[in-house]
Parts: structure tokens; C-alpha cells; sequence
């Protein structure tokens, strides 16, 4: 198993890359500062150059404070790089997990 984790610095992600890291299980780790999710071009990459099985998406903004006040910025974080990613991962074979 090859898990690409997306948002690899955020709460989520970093619970998540520590359990991989205990259990012997790669994990290809991707904060913001290495990947702009909302770039479809930069996501095909990482899928082409990483070749997952598993594609763990712990991108997220969160919070009524920060989501309802913007919430084109929140649809373009939360909602259409999913649906990219998700096309990716049908295409590719990989296992997607979304947590909501």
C-alpha cells in the first residue's frame, strides 16, 4: 500500500502520517507549501509521479468563522479539487478517502 496524504500538516493529516509512520506503511506526505490542491495540473502530477493505491484527503477549511464569511473560497478548497481527485483515483485504480 502507497498512501499519497494530502494535507499532510493539518490536525487530520498529521494523526494520520504518524499511525502510517508506527505501522510501516508509506505515506507520501503533501502539506500546502508542496501542493495547491485547487491546481488540477499539480494534482495530476503528484498522482503520476507517486502512482498511489491509496489517496488519503484531509484538506480542509473548517469552522462557521472562517467558511460562511467566504464561501466561494471554502467551494474552491472543500468541494472541486474532490471532484478532481476523485476522477483521479477511478482513473488510476487508487482508493480515495474523504473524510468529511
Amino acid at each position: 500500500m502507497k498512501i499519497l496524504l494530502l494535507g499532510s500538516t493539518g490536525m487530520v493529516g498529521t494523526a494520520l502520517s504518524l499511525v502510517a509512520k508506527n505501522r510501516n506503511i508509506e505515506c507520501i506526505e503533501l502539506g500546502h507549501s508542496d501542493l495547491d490542491i485547487k491546481d488540477p495540473m499539480q494534482v495530476e502530477a503528484a498522482f503520476k509521479r507517486y502512482q498511489p493505491t491509496v489517496v488519503f484527503n484531509s484538506v480542509a477549511i473548517i469552522g462557521d468563522r472562517i467558511c460562511e464569511p467566504d464561501p466561494v473560497k471554502t467551494f474552491q478548497i472543500n468541494a472541486i479539487p474532490v471532484s478532481h481527485i476523485a476522477k483521479m483515483c477511478e482513473n488510476s485504480g487508487a482508493i480515495l478517502i474523504q473524510p468529511s
